[in-house]
């Protein structure tokens, strides 16, 4: 995943179904922003796991998570699933 960080420290959840646990949303993986990188165009691996199960078309969400209130974590600018 091609994403410029803005120093902000946070994690993103990549979850399949539903961005609620609660409404049957699965976690298949995460990413911690540590706040260190600003504003540099950064490559990010988010291992994904719980795939195999799933069949078809799937919803996929990127759930962002941060004490820092009205501020973004960072801008995604693209991504990719590999089978690495």
């Amino acid at each position: 995943m091609s994403v410029i960080p803005h120093g902000i420290k946070g994690k993103l959840t990549v979850m399949v179904g539903s961005p609620y646990e609660s409404k049957g949303g699965i976690v298949v993986g995460e990413y911690n922003f540590d706040g260190s990188i600003k504003d540099d165009m950064t490559e990010v691996t988010i291992p994904v796991s719980k795939m195999q199960s799933k069949k078809g078309k799937q919803a996929l969400y990127f759930r962002f998570k941060s004490d820092t209130k009205n501020a973004s974590m960072c801008d995604i600018y693209d991504f990719i699933f590999s089978n690495k």
